[in-house]
């Protein structure tokens, strides 16, 4: 929940009250701070013990009730099966560190990291446990992390397997199928493995003493999509489990053996399954392993990345890491409770014409008759991850970098003809333009659940697999596999686009992801060229992020750092208000380019500077911009809004309005799926041959989307849809 600049400082006088005014039992803790020391960022978890409502907070004295213990940490094994066979696991290790992140009243959550060690102490992966458990919940939600911080350049992994504490040989077992529920008895000879190995199928199957795996239900256990739950019964006891997008982030495993039961977060069974796919090799110029160092095609999606077709293992790239969830119970009315959807909190959602009058999340705010503009680019991503079948264990919360039409020719005489494809056609996005903070804008301005859903699963993903983790933090541009086949080093300023991870950061309180977040920003700070010589959006998204740092973080260093590549710009700056693509760089042509984030990110630094030289050079740009005719700039709506806000002059918002105009005329709304909601990309019309089209031939998709414009309209335009005057 945000708060207004100076509004609130002292969070302990806090209540919740129920509709009916009762108090309800909460639990709160600050998750960022203005400058001035007032609270920014609230995270607050409380009873909704009257049912769905509106609740209320105030400083009425809250509801006494005594903190939580901590959650049971004991017994959770993480074990590593590298592909020589030597074996690594988290309880061997004896350095372990326990921290006690939160404990109030309502929740608790606790943290368990380290290293995972063989028998003779050899270290592999680092590991973090966090477990969450609630006053009035029988679950605890446990978050396991694994994260390659070896000095080799990649790691192959034949199996990570999580074992849980069951404590009982189970006599029963219950699992949930595609074609309902598998009840039956369990016997302790005859192990089971549900083994999810693509989006489209999962086995359910028994060893039988005579060593045959044989299927349960005679396959009718079996089917495409497991929903991933299973519970274990012996008289009184029970204990269940559940792993959430267990069939989108596959492969994933379930394996109960006697009284062994284990979650297979990469399990070795599927890679059997997984040699049948398309595999990204992991050199595909044949010159250095993991980088692609020339401009040429590979192969298109879907395929696989981080897989080795010949040893059959994971092939886990030097600071990758991977997060699953797995909710866990020994109360026996778990399959009741996961049928009624509640195995899980409730997300409340804060009322949007409160968020949009904090000011507390980069000018959100009403978008009055361009709401529909909006909706459409949200349309587009919550189409698209079902539309590209973006499933599997490192690609679920992205999209692919560009979507082809059946008309986009690659044949000798077009552009690409002499590749033969597009050189491109496998990249992912790697928020690019940062979707991720468009998707919080939106999600804050509407309340939409799905917003925040997607938001979740966008920010996870590049959380672990877009950030590198070692030996430093930082994003990867948009590439073949994610970060497997790199086109340029981690955390390279021209694509670390990272606003979205910071507003992440205070509305999903994380301490181990702020950390992530807060490295790529301590990175950034490392990078000091001579700015008028390096391209001029490598300097504008630096500077971009400085800005951002510094305003979330309210650190001089940021501050410090940012006037360095504001110099710069205003330096080479040209006299009819543009800058050169390549500002000074030697053997560069000196057209203009990048023109729009320059715009962005000089009216940054104006809010902190504030000073005539920077205003005369923003708006020479801007006269500059609209004179070349091309309006569809988000970038440009953003800084319009932010000179809006700051000096108050109605010319800005007024030419801030005429590209939301502009952008929302040459939106994508036609009936296909495919190019609906994207900007100046998708088309929709006849595909004409050589020869022309025959009549009748219908309209289809055309040309090719990208999530670049659905992903910036809704990061940059929607704060300037803000600061109009409705008409």
């Amino acid at each position: 929940m945000p708060f207004a600049r100076g509004r609130l400082r002292d969070p302990a006088t806090l209540g919740v009250a129920a509709p009916s005014g009762r108090t309800v039992p909460c639990s709160v803790s600050v998750s960022l701070l203005w400058p001035d020391g007032s609270i920014r960022w609230l995270d607050l978890c409380f009873e909704a013990a009257e049912g769905p409502g509106v609740y209320a907070l105030g400083t009425a004295a809250p509801r006494e009730a005594p903190p939580l213990p901590s959650p049971p940490v004991q017994g959770f094994e993480l074990v590593i099966t590298r592909a020589d066979g030597k074996q690594f696991s988290s309880s061997r290790d004896d350095r372990s560190r326990l921290v006690e992140e939160e404990r109030g009243p309502v929740r608790s959550v606790t943290r368990l990291e380290g290293i995972c060690r063989a028998e003779d102490g050899a270290p592999l992966f680092r590991y973090v446990f966090r477990f969450t458990r609630w006053r009035a919940r029988p679950e605890t939600r446990l978050a396991v992390t694994w994260i390659n911080a070896t000095p080799e350049t990649a790691e192959k992994i034949r199996d990570i397997r999580l074992f849980v504490p069951l404590g009982f040989v189970p006599d029963r077992l219950v699992f949930g199928a595609e074609r309902g529920v598998f009840d039956g008895p369990f016997m302790p000879d005859w192990p089971v493995k549900i083994l999810q190995e693509d989006a489209e199928w999962y086995w359910a199957r028994t060893r039988n003493p005579d060593g045959r795996w044989q299927n349960l239900s005679s396959g009718g256990a079996n089917g495409h999509r497991c929903p991933g739950w299973a519970s274990l019964y012996r008289g009184d006891r029970a204990f269940s489990l559940w792993v959430p997008r267990f069939w989108q982030e596959y492969p994933n495993e379930i394996s109960i053996n006697g009284d062994l039961l284990s979650i297979g977060l990469w399990p070795a069974d599927a890679a059997a399954h997984l040699r049948s796919k398309a595999i990204l090799p992991p050199n595909p110029d044949g010159e250095k392993p993991y980088v692609k160092t020339k401009y040429t095609p590979v192969l298109p999606h879907p395929y696989w990345a981080f897989f080795d077709p010949e040893s059959g293992c994971l092939d886990a790239k030097q600071g990758l890491a991977k997060t699953q969830e797995i909710i866990f119970s020994q109360d026996p009315s778990f399959e009741t409770r996961y049928w009624a959807g509640s195995l899980e909190p409730v997300r409340g959602h804060v009322d949007p014409e409160y968020v949009c009058g904090t000011d507390a999340a980069q000018l959100a705010g009403p978008a009055g008759r361009y709401a529909g503009l909006f909706d459409e680019c949200f349309g587009w991503f919550e189409r698209h991850a079902a539309l590209s079948e973006t499933y599997g264990k490192f690609d679920y919360g992205d999209y692919p970098y560009m979507v082809p039409a059946p008309d986009y020719m690659t044949h000798p005489g077009t552009k690409w003809g002499h590749l033969g494809e597009m050189p491109r056609e496998g990249y992912w996005h790697n928020n690019e333009g940062d979707p991720l903070l468009g998707l919080l804008l939106y999600y804050l301005r509407t309340g939409d659940a799905k917003a925040w859903n997607r938001a979740r699963l966008a920010a996870r993903h590049l959380l672990d697999v877009d950030l590198r983790h070692h030996p430093y933090f930082g994003l990867y541009t948009h590439s073949y596999g994610h970060c497997y086949v790199e086109t340029a080093p981690a955390g390279a300023p021209d694509h670390s686009w990272l606003a979205g991870l910071l507003l992440w950061s205070a509305m999903a309180p994380d301490p181990v992801s702020r950390q992530w977040v807060l490295g790529c920003g301590e990175h950034l700070l490392t990078f000091r060229p001579d700015f008028t010589r390096v391209d001029t959006r490598t300097v504008s998204v630096h500077l971009h992020m400085m800005c951002r740092f510094f305003d979330f973080t309210g650190e001089e260093k940021y501050r410090h750092a940012a006037r360095a590549p504001a110099e710069a710009l205003l330096e080479v700056q040209k006299a009819d208000g543009s800058w050169p693509a390549y500002m000074r760089a030697s053997g560069r042509p000196d057209t203009p380019g990048f023109v729009d984030h320059a715009i962005a990110a000089l009216a940054d630094y104006f809010l902190l500077e504030k000073t005539e030289r920077i205003r005369s050079a923003l708006d020479a740009a801007i006269e500059w911009q609209f004179r070349t005719g091309d309006l569809l700039v988000p970038l440009v709506a953003y800084a319009l809004s932010l000179l809006a806000r700051a000096l108050g002059d109605p010319r800005y918002p007024a030419l801030a309005e005429k590209i939301l105009d502009a952008l929302n005329q040459h939106q994508n709304r036609s009936p296909d799926p495919w190019g609906r909601g994207d900007i100046g990309w998708a088309k929709f019309q006849v595909h004409s041959g050589p020869a022309g089209a025959p009549q009748g031939r219908p309209r289809q998709f055309c040309n090719q989307t990208r999530p670049l414009m659905p992903g910036f309209t809704l990061a940059y335009a929607q704060p300037a849809a803000a600061v109009l005057t409705e008409k």
